[in-house]
């Protein structure tokens, strides 16, 4: 069954080309859409690149980076109505695809006999550029409405894959949950840790590093790189709940502690710092190893990472002698990164409206109502 928010998500994208970029029909728009997602080229490059009509073999948009030597082909089907989104990719599509390939490979295309004088004049020039120890071809099906079922995915790529020839099929949740994952800023930083106080730990897929850092270093990798004296909110986009302020009782409490007398008692009191990240990588065995960190977020911790950020402000040479606890899971499943955020958060009340703020539905409502001009909080 097709997501109705899914379903409504695409369709507020594909408006908001039509609206910005003055493209009359959704069908274009949505082709436009989806290989700016894939390829990473502009909207009017993706326009440019449609090859949708008489004599197109099934390729609705050609489009090749001379670069990378590869040639992307996109087969493309957009339904206006939501009701027709329960219907399936049409197979009949990966048929057509496969005779333009061959007949590509083969250099077999006549121009206007069997394809297109637009597309003829696209493949000409790849012909005269390509190698073959280099090329490669990237197919992708893609549509608003269900995908293929399980069986003929296989088919699909069973037809279609060989040698350097790959095939894909993007429809519905797919691509929402692509859109949303390439708008998540991707923080990479590094983080000193404290002598040879670390443990690390691995299970299957996941892995994880707890050590003492001082605050000082810590505080390096909240700051915003356009100006250090400014933390950068994007590192908490996968947190749980927003800073309190100071004047919160907890969180005023982890600000005296940390400018107080007794700073040293920082590392009992306090819970730490909880990060997840996509991967890291150090030198283990020598002391004050810097960690290397991709994509991070921190997920718990989010009131201590602030107070602390308050007092470098304020006071920077009170962080000397603080010490604290961070926690690092690695993992590329972002079910677990949300269920790391939810299990470790229990210093303040946390309303339910937080709990929910980072959830997969809430981060569409988001991005629907953005695409129509409406700030979601």
């Amino acid at each position: 069954m097709t997501d109705r928010l899914n379903w409504n998500l695409i369709e507020s994208c594909v408006k908001k080309i039509q609206v910005d970029c003055g493209i009359e029909k959704e069908e274009r728009a949505f082709l436009s859409f989806i290989a700016s997602e894939i390829i990473g080229i502009s909207i009017e490059d993706a326009h440019d690149s449609i090859t949708d009509g008489a004599l197109d073999r099934g390729v609705d948009l050609f489009f090749y980076d001379q670069y990378s030597h590869t040639l992307y082909l996109l087969n493309t089907k957009y339904t206006k109505r939501f009701e027709n989104s329960e219907k399936r990719f049409p197979f009949s599509e990966v048929d057509k695809i496969k005779s333009f390939i061959s007949d590509f490979i083969d250099q077999n295309l006549r121009k206007n006999a069997n394809v297109s004088e637009d597309l003829f004049e696209r493949c000409s020039y790849v012909w005269q550029t390509y190698t073959h120890s280099e090329f490669s071809i990237q197919v992708y099906f893609c549509s608003n409405m269900l995908d293929f079922d399980h069986v003929k995915i296989l088919s699909m790529k069973n037809e279609i894959e060989k040698d350097y020839v790959y095939a894909y099929s993007l429809c519905g949740e797919r691509i929402v949950h692509d859109y949303i994952r390439r708008r998540k800023s991707s923080i990479n930083s590094t983080i000193k840790f404290y002598g040879k106080q670390y443990f690390e730990r691995s299970d299957g897929y996941y892995r994880g590093l707890i050590a003492t850092v001082r605050a000082i270093d810590f505080v390096n990798i909240l700051r915003d790189p356009n100006d250090a004296l400014l933390i950068n909110d994007a590192i908490f986009e996968d947190n749980i709940r927003k800073y309190l302020g100071k004047k919160n009782a907890v969180n005023s409490s982890i600000y005296e502690t940390a400018t107080g007398d007794r700073g040293v008692d920082f590392w009992y009191l306090n819970n730490g710092i909880t990060m997840v990240c996509q991967r890291f990588s150090f030198n283990s065995g020598i002391p004050d190893p810097e960690v290397e960190l991709s994509d991070i977020q921190i997920v718990n911790g989010g009131q201590t990472s602030n107070a602390l950020f308050e007092v470098f402000k304020n006071d920077p040479g009170k962080l000397e002698n603080i010490y604290l606890i961070v926690r690092i899971c690695e993992t590329q499943n972002e079910e677990i990164k949300l269920k790391i955020a939810e299990a470790t958060n229990n210093q303040n009340k946390i309303l339910g409206r937080d709990l929910r703020s980072n959830d997969d539905v809430q981060k569409k409502i988001e991005y629907l109502l953005k695409n129509n001009g409406i700030t979601y909080l």
